[in-house]
Formats: structure tokens, sequence, C-alpha cells
């Protein structure tokens, strides 16, 4: 059997199996992006968790989380206050994961646009396996690639910029 035939046995296989995870469904955030990535036949997904997205069998875990203990023993070892502000915190890192879910998404979309594309035209796709190749100089501020959604062209903030500098995951007691 030949490599494309394997994965897609495998792709059927996977996709066909219930949903094991503990809310037993996609997380509405990702909906779309799930659908859209397991309609295409190069990959597929069976992650259901807006907080990660797992492609195949390779995932991409971010700085961008809060771990925290906040009781021992039953007693809580932290204010009411203190939690308040973790919540906050959390909060604003959820939407900031939102943000990140969209703009992937967008830039996932329109990169497979352009495959597509290229490949219907074949001058296209000649020019771009020139065997000439001319490389840039790096430019250091512009170190990484950006997609900007149609919703709003801000860059999201680096996963290494924390101004608390902290990473927190909230377990409840009886975890």
């Amino acid at each position: 059997m030949d490599r494309s035939a394997e994965f897609r046995k495998w792709k059927a296989q996977c996709l066909s199996k219930a949903d094991l995870s503990r809310k037993g469904s996609v997380d509405e955030d990702v909906v779309e992006l799930v659908q859209f990535l397991n309609m295409r036949d190069q990959f597929f997904t069976t992650s259901s968790c807006a907080g990660r997205i797992l492609l195949l069998d390779r995932a991409v875990r971010s700085t961008h989380g809060l771990e925290v203990p906040l009781s021992h023993k039953g007693k809580l070892m932290v204010t009411e206050e203190y939690i308040d502000f973790l919540l906050n915190v959390a909060n604003q890192k959820m939407e900031e994961n939102k943000k990140r879910i969209e703009r992937f998404y967008n830039c996932l979309q329109h990169a497979l646009e352009r495959e597509t594309m290229t490949n219907l035209h074949p001058k296209i796709k000649e020019k771009n396996n020139s065997s000439y190749i001319h490389k840039k100089k790096r430019n250091p501020e512009k170190t990484r690639a950006q997609c900007i959604t149609k919703e709003s062209d801000e860059e999201l903030e680096n996963d290494d910029d924390d101004d608390l500098g902290i990473n927190v995951t909230i377990f409840p007691e009886d975890y």
C-alpha cells in the first residue's frame, strides 16, 4: 500500500473514533478550524481543545499559560484578591489565545489558497522552483512571519513577553 493510501486509511480510522475528551466535543472556538483541516487531503486533526491544536503527531506548546496551586491539604494558601487577579490574567490569556487561533486559521487558509493557485498555474510553479535563489538578509526587527487577520491588523504579543513572568495552571483541590 502506498504512503498516500496508508495516510487516508489512518485518517479515516482516527476520524471515525469517538471523541474521548472530557468534554466529548470540539471547543466552539475551533470547530471551524478543525473542520477546515479535516476536509484537506494532506492532514487532519482530532484535537478538540481551543487551547491546544495537535496536527498529526506534533503539538506546539507555548508559555502562554498559568499554573499555580491555590490550596494545600484543604487550606486556601492565597487571598481572594490574588485569586481574582489570577482569573483576570487567565481571562486575558484566553482572549489572546482566541486571537491566535483566528490568526492561525486565516494564515492557514491563505497558505493553502496560494498552494492551490500555484498548482493550477504551472508558470507560477516554474518561477517558484527556479534554480537561482536569491536570499535576502534577515531583518532582525522582523524575524517572524506575520499574517494579519481581516478584523484586526494589530500584532499579537510574543509568547516570551509576559509582563508578569508567571506560568500558572489552577488545579481544583480534588484534581
